[in-house]
């Protein structure tokens, strides 16, 4: 393999099988191709083969290309139970990127490391996942200790292009008030915070919320390593009870906690100004853990237009009409 190479390996069952859902996997990936030198690996009945660059190469960074890669084989395994374990290689070369939309170096540096790192947790996290599922001792709606505690030490960062098209979703809103709900290590909310304060408003803050106590206390290093703390209100714990008291109208909120995510929608609803977004993510990856969610967002009652965008796993957005 080349120094500068880009490969991501998979560990395969019936090599055959997934050479004809390949062509699945190129339509959404047109630009890879399976390369020649497929090696045998674990007996007669595994294999491992390559997926290289071939051609130009996407729009993309290189640990958002691992992540959507990654998800696309993972939405292969669910479909087919080929695929058991992925693992990706990158190279420390970089290639150019599209120009970024926060202009803020120090921040873009910032992002950058804490992107990668999050990228480089994604394939621990869902093979943790993926054996709960096999075991069947998981329910995705409500979280036991054992995996509330393998998550308490991972990032789980909203991806890099739902959090830029949230900066600007701030930006044309002129937003100055704003809700997260599922902070994590707070990479979404440093991308909330540099687009209050990118608007200028006095008052600019974001209200960002984590129940575990580890996690915010990682957050608060990274807000002040971006030097963004001052337009940052951090509250830590039960969404349920830190949310109970807003003040003034809300101009933007995300959600990116489906365990809460109506709650903390049902506290914010009275306080949206008529133009409010409101963003949720995952709601077409989960949508059983969302009935009830979306049910409130198409209640004629609460005032509110709904659309899923095509983001990996679909992002609502819905406005406060």
């Amino acid at each position: 393999m080349s120094p500068g190479s880009r490969d991501c390996f998979v560990s395969l069952v019936g090599l055959g099988q997934v050479l004809a859902e390949y062509t699945k996997v190129s339509r959404a990936f047109p630009v890879l191709a399976i390369a020649d030198d497929v090696n045998h690996r674990f007996g007669d009945t595994h294999h491992t083969c390559m997926l290289r660059y071939h051609g130009s190469r996407p729009r993309l960074s290189s640990e958002r290309w691992v992540s959507q890669i990654y998800a696309q084989n993972l939405r292969i395994g669910a479909r087919t139970a080929l695929v058991d374990r992925v693992y990706c290689k990158l190279s420390t070369r970089t290639e150019p990127a599209m120009p970024s939309v926060l202009n803020d170096s120090r921040l873009e540096a910032l992002l950058d490391r804490l992107h990668a790192e999050s990228g480089a947790q994604s394939t621990e996290v869902a093979a943790y996942f993926e054996r709960r599922l096999s075991d069947g001792d998981l329910d995705w709606a409500h979280f036991d200790d054992g995996a509330t505690q393998f998550l308490a030490t991972r990032m789980v960062a909203l991806e890099r292009d739902k959090a830029e098209f949230c900066y600007l979703l701030c930006r044309s809103l002129q937003a100055s008030r704003v809700i997260e709900a599922g902070t994590s290590h707070g990479v979404s909310t440093l991308y909330l915070a540099a687009a209050v304060r990118d608007n200028g408003a006095p008052d600019a803050t974001v209200i960002a919320t984590e129940h575990d106590a580890a996690k915010a206390v990682r957050a608060r290093e990274n807000f002040v390593a971006a030097g963004l703390d001052a337009y940052i209100e951090l509250r830590q714990g039960d969404l349920r009870e830190t949310l109970c008291h807003l003040d003034g109208p809300i101009d933007f909120m995300l959600i990116d906690i489906w365990e809460v995510a109506l709650p903390a929608l049902r506290l914010a609803h009275p306080h949206l100004r008529a133009g409010a977004i409101v963003v949720c993510d995952n709601t077409a990856a989960f949508p059983d853990y969302y009935r009830d969610y979306r049910a409130f967002l198409d209640d004629p009652r609460n005032g509110l237009r709904t659309a899923t965008l095509p983001f990996e796993g679909g992002f609502e957005v819905t406005v406060r009409v």
